[in-house]
């Protein structure tokens, strides 16, 4: 029933019904594979998608993503995107995330070459964050054994 519902709400707004793909259940394994049968990702709004941009572009499938600066839960995708240097995938209308999917959509050569680069962008991110979390834990735990107040702490 649902997926008579989503195919005709789709099929209202102009996507033939042989364009959608609905999955049921999936393994973890199955469910990631299924970023390899997309080109580009879009990040749902009104609310940021958080660990499907992650599960993304880990993948090597950039997102979209659509922001709002007023709204913690609006701004997650942009979040993980920004340090990337990924800043033109995230869009403050809803006019711009259509314009961008139809940009990237129309320029494949330069969509394949950012798949390929994508994931090793993400991994070596990654890497440099984690170091740098471990320190500000010990830091925090530091300031607690010391009996000191909690101050903010700043990852680069």
């Amino acid at each position: 029933e649902l997926r008579g519902r989503t195919i005709k709400h789709l099929s209202h707004l102009g996507v033939a019904p042989n364009r959608v793909i609905l999955l049921g259940g999936t393994s973890r394994y199955e469910h990631l594979n299924t970023y390899n049968q997309v080109d580009i990702s879009l990040d749902p709004f009104p609310y940021g998608g958080g660990i499907t941009t992650l599960e993304s572009l880990c993948m090597g499938t950039p997102v979209v993503s659509l922001t709002d600066d007023l709204k913690l839960a609006h701004r997650t995708s942009s979040a993980i995107l920004s340090p990337l240097g990924l800043n033109e995938w995230v869009a403050k209308t809803k006019d711009e995330y259509v314009e961008i999917v139809c940009y990237w959509t129309n320029n494949l050569e330069n969509l394949v070459q950012l798949r390929e680069q994508l994931r090793g962008q993400m991994e070596e991110r990654i890497a440099g964050f984690v170091p740098q979390v471990e320190i500000a834990y010990r830091e925090m735990w530091g300031r607690w054994c010391r009996d000191e107040k909690p101050l903010p702490l700043y990852i680069e």
